[in-house]
């Protein structure tokens, strides 16, 4: 019954941006080498800020017909999401993390692959551009929570929610048009440390 009230695909047109989370420290580096893979981008020491465990299981996942998850950049259809409320600590702890927004473009690179959850998680499947759209189910990826009664139905929403583009090994620089940040003072700090690029103050999108 739940899965036939959320159906509803995800369209081409219904996307004008994907996302990709990221630490402030990041940022100097991904605007001059674009976004890596997490294999690639160790060789520039980047801080972390994804939990150990979750990326223990990411390293043990391999992209059916492809590289291993950690070779792959992980774009997000909807940032606002359990990674990122997890990692703010519920909107509580902002003042480290940006969000960037990144062109549709690349879902007509080569061998982009889409998930319609948590690429982690074991009920997740891998399919192309073309097929993986039409089986995400928009209303839940674009909602604005994932709380539900039914604790069942509360994690398969937690699931979908982090639906992920992967991107084999980087995302050009010249596809990241802004940077979300939350609050003014955390925009100016971005502007005064880095140029071309937009910072944009979106207070909704961390939770707050």
């Amino acid at each position: 019954m739940h899965a036939r009230k959320w159906r509803c695909a995800v369209e081409r047109a219904d996307l004008t941006e994907l996302h990709y989370i990221c630490h402030m420290n990041n940022l100097p580096s991904i605007l001059a080498n674009g976004i890596l893979s997490h294999r690639h981008a160790q060789r520039h020491h980047p801080t972390r800020i994804a939990n150990e465990d979750v990326q223990g299981r990411r390293a043990r996942t391999t992209v059916p017909g492809g590289r291993p998850l950690h070779d792959y950049v992980n774009l997000y259809l909807n940032a606002r999401n359990p990674m990122l409320y997890r990692v703010t600590d519920g909107g509580n702890d902002v003042e480290h993390l940006c969000v960037l927004s990144v062109s549709t473009q690349v879902l007509d690179h080569d061998d982009v692959v889409l998930t319609d959850g948590n690429a982690a998680s074991g009920p997740t499947a891998f399919r192309s551009v073309s097929s993986g759209l039409a089986a995400i189910e928009r209303q839940r990826v674009f909602a604005q929570n994932w709380n539900h009664a039914d604790p069942l139905e509360k994690r398969e929403h937690r699931r979908v929610m982090c639906a992920e583009i992967l991107v084999p090994r980087s995302v050009d620089a010249a596809m990241i048009s802004g940077v979300y940040v939350a609050s003014d003072r955390i925009a100016a700090s971005v502007s005064a440390s880095v140029a071309n690029v937009r910072a944009i103050v979106k207070e909704s999108l961390f939770f707050r």
